[in-house]
């Protein structure tokens, strides 16, 4: 991003002592390299649970919760405090990490966010929150961008109008999730069992048509999923469409970039998701 004043980091920040460190020459050729992946701003309690989740799908964990519908991304790390890196490190040894003000666009470009999947701005103070949103949209039009915010009335309307695809409230989304265990605890558990749990065969996942799929134009009643993979369609979200259509009919066309929200067995899930098409990322390198 061009043109503004120079970040000056928030009242409780920490700069690192060196921005744009990284651990070794080796971390700097393996993001130099990387593609199609991850960024994660911060290391607070919400980025550690993000990281979490995506070491999961790195190592094949997550791949039982989801199946292969979703593919493994590799992801960076980028936060101000050297300690705070070297901390995480001991827990996730291949994490590829950046040192320095995720703020900063020289700090967001050297984690390679001009050809990344996506961005997690996962900080604590809004305001970087939303720099990061909007450098980080201003650098890649197509990065899917994921922020944190604790204020979901004020806050969230400017990170949507910075670039953000989604808005995350850790205390809002815990509040609901409270009240669901007291006045829906059979559908907490079991939805939680569907997207979490790893002892079980069958999953809630979506699939998205690609352009090369033999699924691209046909209707449901020609696909005839239950009957051929024995899945559910949940809903399906076209491009076009700024909603999901729940239970669509067997009249429902599906179209190249459209998404299937699906329930069913993981296997028949993988199968499909084959038939679909290769991830973008798959097909990219292609």
């Amino acid at each position: 991003m061009t043109g503004h004043a120079p970040r000056q980091p928030s009242q409780h920040a920490h700069r690192a002592e060196e921005p744009g460190e990284m651990s070794s020459a080796t971390d700097s050729e393996a993001l130099a390299g990387l593609k199609d992946h991850v960024i994660v701003c911060g290391t607070g309690p919400t980025a550690q649970r993000i990281i979490a989740e995506l070491e999961a799908f790195r190592t094949g964990a997550g791949m039982r919760r989801t199946s292969g519908a979703i593919p493994p991304r590799e992801y960076v790390v980028v936060a101000r405090m050297r300690e705070d890196i070297d901390r995480l490190r001991r827990r996730y040894p291949h994490m590829h990490v950046l040192i320095g003000d995720p703020t900063e666009d020289e700090i967001l470009a050297q984690a390679g966010v001009q050809r990344a999947y996506g961005v997690f701005a996962a900080l604590a103070d809004e305001r970087d929150n939303l720099f990061i949103t909007f450098t980080a949209r201003h650098e890649n039009p197509d990065v899917r961008i994921v922020a944190r915010t604790t204020d979901v009335y004020g806050t969230e309307p400017k990170l949507k109008a910075a670039g953000a695809n989604a808005v995350i409230s850790p205390s809002f989304i815990g509040g609901l999730r409270l009240v669901s265990e007291t006045v829906r605890p059979s559908v907490a558990a079991f939805l939680d069992e569907m997207l979490r749990g790893r002892d079980t065969d069958l999953g809630l996942v979506e699939v998205c048509v690609q352009r090369t799929s033999a699924l691209a134009g046909r209707t449901l009643r020609e696909l005839s999923l239950p009957a051929r993979h024995g899945l559910h369609v949940v809903a399906l979200h076209t491009r076009a469409a700024t909603e999901y259509a729940y239970n669509p009919g067997p009249e429902a066309r599906v179209q190249a970039g459209d998404t299937l929200v699906l329930f069913g067995a993981r296997a028949s899930i993988d199968r499909l998701a084959a038939e679909a098409g290769p991830a973008p990322q798959e097909e990219a390198d292609g």
